[in-house]
């Protein structure tokens, strides 16, 4: 049920998320989950890091540099009690950028 959760939540942030004019491709991964306190419920409370990955183009090379890239991530953290719905998620961290120009 969690990994169901997990999916659904990671296939909405990608479908809801403003993509920039030099963005060419998102990809969200999840880490795995962990104990958080307890919900409003008191049911335990779980949560787990998304992260993002945009290939962008790059500013300094161009189209040619192919693995110029930022990485986000944000906690989402949910209730293990599926009728709870005391989930909720943090805000995108800034972006760290990763450059490889091609040799």
């Amino acid at each position: 049920m969690k990994k169901t959760i997990i999916i659904m939540a990671s296939i909405c942030l990608a479908l809801f998320t403003p993509i920039n004019v030099s963005a060419q491709a998102y990809e969200i991964m999840s880490a795995n989950a962990v104990p958080d306190g307890y919900c409003h419920c008191g049911y335990p409370r779980e949560k787990t890091q998304f992260f993002m990955v945009q290939m962008e183009i790059c500013p300094k090379h161009g189209p040619s540099c192919v693995l110029y890239h930022s990485t986000r991530s944000a906690w989402y953290y949910y209730c293990t009690n599926k009728n709870c719905g005391d989930d909720y998620q943090d805000q995108w961290s800034n972006p760290e950028y990763n450059h490889e120009p091609m040799k």
